[in-house]
């Protein structure tokens, strides 16, 4: 299964924390200046307002997808450029509308399989993280936030400033410290550009995006609730592309280890034809035991004449997993249950046809 390639060598550990070491009399690499000069006249120059920094983000971030690693470096370099530009003048905001975007490309090439433009990207992503600090007070402000910055305070803190080395090719890293920096709205579009935008992209590996795309996941699960992105991955499962389909279905995948059930409630609201895709490598990837209770509870509480497609769906998706080699010693081990939720939905049914009409 692709999911199950994907998620091979994935650590789920919500906890962890990297460990940057320097070896003995090794100096700390030169950190990428963060304030712009406290001389400098907060007047932006011409070519700033907010329609012409949209447009050129957006025009870097197209060509950033290149194909061509030459491309892709002058892209990054013309990034770096604009964004040390926007640093001189606080009064001067990316605009919102592209900058989940931005982070998530700008992170993407930090784990470029080109030397020069992971460095390049490491150092733009420098630039940006002074711009994104500037509205850390107003974030820190939610309880859920504030947990996420100082998570990403700690991996800053590990090298005292933000230098490019702390970002080149560490997933981990650039989501801890951009996903608590970017506010719930750009860390969705940042998720969604990753699903449905880049897999077609030649220039990117799918496992770096599918790492990429796990870390964010976690720090947005964090930041605002999933039925947010599970709305946005089900629509990307039915997209036009195939390389589209099969990263919503993976990103569904990596949802069922971190809220199970949340997951398992949202799909039942639907036909069981049109998830069966997504059922695949959630049942691959879920924790058997704790999917087959779910699953008993949802049985017994689902009144059938209320509930007709939650209910067929069930039925279906158990029909499924009887079938599945895989899933035998959990079925036999939950047997009771299920069949007492069968009963009990059985039962239910007949006495609602008897007093109900």
């Amino acid at each position: 299964m692709a999911s199950q390639r994907l998620l091979e060598g994935i650590d789920f550990d919500e906890d962890q924390i990297s460990e940057i070491s320097l070896k003995e009399g090794e100096d700390l690499p030169l950190s990428i200046p963060t304030t712009g000069s406290p001389d400098a006249a907060d007047v932006p120059p011409e070519g700033f307002s907010k329609d012409q920094l949209k447009a050129r983000l957006m025009d870097v971030v197209t060509t950033m997808k290149s194909g061509k690693k030459m491309v892709r470096r002058k892209a990054l370099r013309d990034l770096s450029d604009l964004l040390q530009k926007i640093q001189e003048y606080p009064s001067v905001a990316l605009p919102a509308s592209s900058l989940g975007q931005l982070v998530a490309i700008s992170c993407l090439c930090a784990l470029d399989p080109d030397p020069e433009c992971r460095q390049r990207a490491a150092e733009a992503l420098c630039h940006l993280l002074p711009i994104l600090r500037r509205k850390e007070e107003t974030l820190a402000r939610m309880s859920r936030n504030q947990t996420l910055i100082i998570r990403a305070q700690k991996v800053l803190n590990s090298t005292r400033s933000p230098v490019p080395a702390l970002f080149i090719n560490d997933c981990y890293s650039l989501a801890r410290v951009f996903g608590a920096f970017l506010p719930a709205e750009q860390l969705l579009e940042a998720v969604c550009f990753l699903v449905s935008n880049l897999v077609p992209e030649s220039s990117f590996s799918p496992l770096d995006i599918s790492h990429l795309l796990q870390e964010f996941i976690k720090q947005f699960s964090g930041k605002a609730e999933v039925e947010v992105l599970m709305e946005a991955f089900y629509k990307f499962t039915q997209g036009p592309t195939v390389e589209g389909r099969n990263m919503a279905v993976f990103a569904f995948s990596i949802l069922s280890h971190h809220c199970l059930e949340k997951v398992v409630e949202y799909l039942l609201q639907f036909p069981f034809g049109g998830c069966q895709r997504i059922w695949k490598e959630v049942l691959a990837s879920a924790d058997q035991e704790q999917l087959l209770h779910l699953m008993a509870e949802q049985l017994y509480q689902s009144p059938l004449k209320e509930s007709a497609t939650q209910v067929e769906h069930l039925t279906s998706l158990l029909h499924t997993i009887f079938r599945m080699e895989e899933y035998k010693a959990a079925v036999c081990w939950n047997f009771p249950q299920l069949l007492i939720a069968l009963l009990g939905m059985v039962v239910n049914f007949h006495y609602d046809q008897e007093f109900l009409g």
